[in-house]
């Protein structure tokens, strides 16, 4: 660990990483308690979760043009446009938040993340050793998600005394901070070898990395069953975590940020010792970890029957954010390991776009989970471990076609 820390560029990467997530967890933050408490429904609040993640379906085009540009200026132009989106809206938007405009930059946000996310994992294939691949990931993810805890920690705070608009600018300030850090970063470029064209380049490529990841049964059968959890897990976590905190165990403002906080200290803690844990579990046992996952998810469930629910706010939040923190650590721990196994078996000029339509497939079922997710908390809303059980259920199924699926796989 020390090693790597000794890595100047990987230092500077590490920090803009964290500090960008930090502005956009307060600003995601203020966007959901603003719509929950607005229109109170379920459905809707997921609908416009599901539209964000819509320009997902194109991570793999920005996979392509990650291979293809300079990886230090896209990941500089991403995080200014983050910062004019964030400005534009506490600027104009002078109303206590305006449901549209937060729809339109959630869409803008989404589309920058399409981009980010492939670039943000070849930049570290790119300024780190192979064999610190999977300590290098797992520094950055665990530290990324202590932002996603003080974010929603520091948002729900601020939420309570500052207006939607007050936090979108403060938002903005962290993603032109994330500017200035990410300039002093020094990164390889590795350019594609599809020149030419510019447009026939990027269908090429599109085409090799597709070709590529069909060609590799590890890295596809991954991706299938990434786009199965996004449709039955995911969006238990994006949208019913957020709907059960606020309109089931009608958590305040403060409660409602320390409730995403605490789950998101299980993706830390999943992350920082993934690096440990990945000497003792194998690509083909990372089955057991969805399952246990799934079996934790079950016990979660139970906090919210009747029964339980009838024992007051404090046993339910208690017993409900310790379980999911559990669940989040094996959810971290899975994702690191899964990353780092694609990122060894990628050719350097290839990462972009493998990442890219890794992220393409996997996030195919996502809207579409959102969707019905919030359909289903809608029609149980009075019922909502129904909704639980069954993303528990579907969980541990996965894993055993995880299972299968990966018995012949090495690392």
């Amino acid at each position: 660990m020390k090693l790597i820390l000794s890595n100047r560029n990987y230092r500077l990467h590490l920090s803009g990483q964290l500090i960008t997530v930090f502005g956009s967890r307060i600003l995601r933050m203020a966007f959901a308690l603003h719509v929950l408490d607005v229109t109170k429904r379920a459905d809707l609040f997921a609908s416009m979760l599901a539209i964000g993640e819509i320009p997902m379906l194109f991570a793999s085009l920005g996979g392509v043009i990650s291979d293809r540009y300079n990886r230090k200026m896209l990941m500089i132009v991403i995080d200014t446009i983050h910062a004019i989106a964030a400005l534009t809206y506490g600027l104009f938007f002078v109303s206590h938040g305006d449901i549209s405009a937060i729809l339109v930059i959630l869409v803008l946000l989404g589309l920058c993340t399409c981009v980010e996310e492939p670039n943000g994992s070849a930049i570290i294939h790119s300024i780190v050793e192979k064999k610190d691949l999977t300590n290098a990931n797992g520094l950055l993810n665990g530290l990324t998600n202590v932002s996603h805890i003080a974010g929603p920690l520091l948002g729900g705070v601020l939420y309570a005394t500052f207006t939607v608009r007050d936090l979108a600018l403060i938002s903005a300030a962290f993603f032109f901070l994330a500017v200035l850090v990410e300039s002093f970063i020094a990164i390889p470029h590795h350019p594609s070898q599809n020149e030419g064209n510019a447009i026939k380049g990027i269908w090429q490529d599109l085409l090799d990395g597709f070709k590529l990841l069909i060609q590799n049964k590890a890295i596809f059968h991954t991706s299938l069953l990434a786009a199965v959890l996004n449709f039955v897990v995911t969006p238990f976590f994006n949208s019913a975590v957020p709907v059960i905190l606020r309109l089931t165990l009608k958590a305040n403002d403060y409660f409602y940020g320390l409730g995403v906080a605490v789950i998101n200290i299980g993706l830390v803690v999943g992350a920082l010792g993934s690096g440990m844990v990945h000497e003792k579990i194998k690509i083909k046992q990372v089955w057991l970890l969805l399952t246990g996952a799934g079996f934790l998810l079950a016990l979660a469930s139970a906090a919210l029957t009747p029964s339980f629910l009838a024992l007051g706010f404090y046993p339910v939040y208690c017993w409900f954010s310790f379980l999911f923190l559990l669940v989040s650590a094996a959810f971290g721990i899975l994702n690191i390991i899964l990353i780092s196994f694609i990122q060894k078996v990628t050719p350097a000029n290839m990462q972009g776009k493998i990442l890219g339509s890794v992220i393409t497939i996997s996030q195919l079922a996502n809207p579409l989970g959102l969707w019905l997710s919030g359909l289903l908390l809608q029609t149980f809303q009075n019922a909502i471990y129904i909704p639980a059980l069954c993303s528990a259920g579907m969980m541990v199924l996965i894993s055993l076609a995880m299972k299968q699926t990966m018995r012949n796989v090495e690392d």
